[in-house]
């Protein structure tokens, strides 16, 4: 049988970035046909050099453009702490290629929420969220954000034990919501399994990445049909 949908190409940093992209994917793009590519070292080796470098960049390029000569119809990154690099490579192509979570911050700009409150559960993540939130904004101090990393967080995430994983971030969450919070963003697809428990535990809007981006890429295809 013959699969003729789009083919949408996934780059992941991180295996617990897969599900959450996939289940996203397939509920916004119903016939949609996925790839992921792995490089399972690029978070490893991002903590280890502690800023980002060329030859990062460079691995990151390479799985793109490895997608890119096959023919996929987009490519959509999963880890956020790499959305810089599709600034310089979305730009050599025709096709779509997209950012984790820029359609997130976007969205939450667009429901006007002034102050977020920013879970991530490794320091790398943090200051590309920020960025992010300041893009969205278009460059200015409208929206402020204030990030908690939670270590704990990972390791739920890893174990797939949502229950634990709605616990670690329920203390960081408390903390955000308390200092003045509207909105909380969950800045990585491994975390987003517990928004609807934190939105319902903290009664503010709780955004992931997974479904804004999914939402994206389908107007973005829809665009080049």
């Amino acid at each position: 049988m013959t699969e003729s949908g789009p083919l949408v190409a996934l780059v992941h940093a991180t295996p617990l970035a897969i599900a959450p992209a996939v289940e996203a994917l397939r509920e916004e793009i119903p016939d949609v046909r996925l790839w992921n590519l792995l490089d399972d070292r690029l978070l490893v080796d991002l903590a280890e050099t502690g800023v980002m470098t060329a030859p990062l960049k460079d691995r990151i390029a390479g799985l793109v453009g490895h997608a890119m000569r096959a023919k996929a119809d987009a490519v959509g990154l999963t880890c956020s702490a790499y959305s810089a690099v599709v600034d310089e490579v979305a730009p050599r192509y025709d096709r779509p290629v997209i950012k984790p979570d820029a359609a997130m911050y976007r969205q939450v700009v667009a429901d006007g929420h002034s102050r977020v409150g920013v879970l991530c559960s490794t320091p790398a993540a943090a200051d590309p969220a920020l960025q992010l939130v300041h893009e969205a904004a278009g460059g200015s101090d409208a929206v402020t954000g204030d990030v908690e990393v939670c270590t704990e967080a990972a390791a739920a995430a890893e174990a797939a034990d949502q229950a634990a994983l709605v616990t670690a971030l329920t203390k960081p969450a408390e903390r955000l919501v308390n200092s003045g919070a509207a909105a909380l963003l969950l800045a990585q697809y491994s975390l987003s399994a517990a928004a609807g428990a934190l939105q319902e535990r903290f009664g503010v809007p709780c955004y992931s990445g997974p479904r804004a981006a999914a939402k994206e890429l389908r107007a973005k295809l829809t665009e080049e049909a």
